[in-house]
């Protein structure tokens, strides 16, 4: 399907919600310094979620080239390709006693 389906509830959400941010941008914008520092901050929001999509964005691009190499496989650890041993033998092969929990 070419169009989205929005609901007519949702785009009245959405417009709901520009109107209140647009006007306290306003607000900032004539001098306001309570809507200035709302203004900062819903900037430093916009900018921490773009910054965290392109490091996403390049982490996957750089997972799916090592995939797609040969080098690891999709969903593997990338800390090492041991498994975990819970209980790690003793000198004499012995599996070691699991921890003691006193409460």
């Amino acid at each position: 399907m070419l169009i989205p389906q929005f609901t007519i509830r949702w785009l009245l959400g959405v417009t709901a919600v520009s109107a209140v941010v647009f006007t306290i941008v306003g607000l900032a914008v004539r001098g306001s310094a309570w809507a200035q520092g709302v203004s900062a901050a819903f900037v430093a929001l916009a900018l921490a979620m773009l910054v965290y999509a392109l490091l996403f964005g390049v982490v996957w691009l750089l997972a799916e080239a090592k995939a797609k190499l040969g080098k690891g496989e999709p969903g593997g650890s990338p800390f090492g390709a041991d498994p975990v041993v819970p209980n790690p033998p003793t000198d004499d092969g012995r599996p070691q006693d699991p921890p003691v929990v006193c409460e």
